[in-house]
């Protein structure tokens, strides 16, 4: 289910396959995390002032379909999203994003600036994309705001639903001698017991500078399930001559307030 207005609440658990061991952490990172800031001339930050570029990972899209992924700034708190942009592995993969009704675009105050992008392949083959937010520091100016506004006697309609929340956790896959090496992943993705299951979503990514090889994207499979509603992420990776870099799943809940 892919809905057309979303919000992120981004809870991201990295777990290696060679301990199986968990930690905590936001999928976007400063400098020497797995993400790393941008290259020009990519136009995230072009106009924007106290603005920093964090670059996602190399994001496999399938021959057919869509792919997901959620994106985040350096930190949970103090930076709203002022810019997007993206590179693909081809002009045939096109992406996009989802965003909330009002301003700033991608943040609220209790989760954090993030966003939801998607991406398709117009020609009917593999590519990839590395999805990038503008992110602007939240430096307070003066103490004086100024808010325009138009006083009606009625407004019609009616606010619309509450965007959905995204709970997401990444699961990291490191080079394996053994063929086949398969291995579940320890915690699930899943809503609060305040939510309600809608769907879910999930991708694979190479931490890689270039897009990854056809090789590599073949190396690497993810195999979802839902269960009790929770998402679940099984990984199979196959050894070969040349192993594939170090790549992740990210596996999310799509959940209803």
């Amino acid at each position: 289910m892919k809905p057309a207005r979303a919000r992120g609440l981004l809870s991201a658990g990295m777990i290696t396959l060679a301990a199986a061991t968990f930690a905590s952490s936001c999928l976007a990172t400063r400098a020497g995390g797995p993400f790393y800031f941008a290259p020009t001339p990519t136009k995230e930050c072009q106009g924007v002032t106290n603005c920093v570029a964090t670059v996602g990972p190399w994001v496999v899209v399938p021959a057919h379909g869509e792919a997901t992924f959620l994106v985040g700034c350096p930190s949970l708190y103090g930076y709203l999203i002022g810019g997007t942009d993206a590179r693909a592995s081809s002009g045939n993969i096109r992406v996009w994003f989802d965003g909330d009704l009002g301003a700033p675009i991608g943040r609220t105050a209790s989760q954090g600036a993030v966003l939801l992008f998607h991406a398709v392949s117009n020609n009917g083959q593999t590519g990839s994309f590395q999805p990038i937010l503008g992110c602007v520091a939240l430096e307070q100016k003066n103490k004086t705001s100024t808010v325009a506004y138009l006083r009606f006697s009625a407004v019609p309609g009616t606010a619309p639903s509450s965007p959905l929340y995204l709970r997401a956790r990444t699961l990291a896959v490191r080079p394996f001698k053994e063929l086949g090496f398969k291995q579940k992943a320890i915690f699930a993705a899943r809503c609060t017991k305040d939510e309600t299951f809608v769907g879910s979503w999930d991708a694979v990514a190479f931490l890689t500078t270039d897009p990854p090889t056809v090789a590599q994207i073949q190396a690497v499979k993810a195999t979802i399930t839902v269960k009790a509603d929770a998402v679940h992420a099984f990984v199979q990776q196959w050894s070969n001559a040349l192993l594939p870099p170090p790549a992740e799943v990210q596996y999310g809940a799509m959940c209803e307030p």
